[in-house]
């Protein structure tokens, strides 16, 4: 990603390094169980889990270097501080989670349980 975002360039090693991390990942996905267990009796193979367990962990890989490169380069080319980025990031954040509670159908209940642990513990 920081090649991507901020034309950075890396070491041979470092490459290397990238490789055999995610070589590492795979080689322990691999290596659970034939079955998973779930809830009653339902049951899932390791293939479509480790499947699936591999896609999430890419794609977490991918954001979270993507969200650290594109920090730095908002920081490198625009001179935004700190307080700001955090305060940006906590913002969408806070707008992506109430959206999320919001179409679960439940924004109240986690509101209501907020007001009763602020009143209990006075934050």
């Amino acid at each position: 990603m920081g090649k991507l975002i901020s034309k950075k360039t890396y070491e041979f090693y470092e490459y290397i390094t990238a490789v055999l991390i995610s070589v590492g990942m795979v080689l322990f996905l691999a290596g659970s169980n034939d079955y998973i267990k779930m809830t009653d009796n339902a049951t899932v193979s390791s293939t479509s889990a480790g499947i699936s367990g591999l896609l999430i962990l890419i794609l977490y890989m991918a954001f979270d270097s993507f969200t650290s490169n594109w920090q730095s380069e908002l920081f490198r080319v625009y001179g935004i501080s700190s307080f700001r980025m955090m305060a940006g990031v906590n913002l969408f954040s806070l707008l992506l989670t109430g959206v999320s509670l919001i179409q679960q159908g439940s924004f109240t209940t986690n509101l209501e349980f907020l007001l009763q642990v602020r009143l209990v513990h006075k934050i």
